[in-house]
């Protein structure tokens, strides 16, 4: 899948999530189950494309910070593969080191370390030196692209959905 295709599949599985959000039946069951399975395998695509895609690695990165930082039925993100994520943050560690990342990438670091539990859980995240971003963006940009953004799958929902963000385009 291209990175645009799967955008579109972590839309239409989030879209889908929104809707079951109702008294649970086991036909509901049985589909939250199933968009679990999906969101495993656009996770694990984003693994997979993430050490030459640095729009991959974020979209990944985001799927295992939302993970933990969020209910299951909310995100329709539950049981994401260890190994996958393991891949993620390496990569993210790979280019932190080589200085190779972008002002958007350490901006959205920033943001997800307010919630330090979230990663960790992973063995490459506990001698990452987080220091190399220090200084590089303490804090969210005033705004964001918001039509971009609708094209980012989850990531975008979620980036647009912060009321910290002036609209802008």
């Amino acid at each position: 899948m291209t990175i645009q295709e799967l955008a579109e599949q972590e839309t239409l599985l989030y879209s889908e999530i929104i809707e079951l959000c109702q008294p649970q039946t086991p036909k509901i069951d049985d589909r939250l189950k199933q968009i679990f399975a999906e969101y495993r395998e656009v996770h694990q695509a984003y693994a997979d494309m993430a050490n030459v895609d640095i729009e991959a690695l974020k979209r990944g990165l985001f799927i295992q910070w939302y993970a933990m930082t969020e209910p299951s039925y909310l995100t329709g993100i539950d049981g994401i593969n260890k190994q996958d994520s393991e891949k993620i943050i390496q990569v993210l560690k790979e280019i932190v080191a080589a200085r190779h990342f972008d002002y958007e990438l350490a901006w959205m670091l920033t943001y997800y370390l307010n919630w330090p539990f979230a990663f960790e859980i992973y063995n490459n995240f506990k001698d990452f030196d987080w220091s190399l971003i220090n200084g590089e963006a303490n804090s969210l940009p005033e705004t964001i692209d918001r039509e971009a953004m609708k094209q980012r799958g989850q990531m975008g929902v979620y980036l647009n959905s912060l009321s910290r963000f002036r609209n802008s385009n």
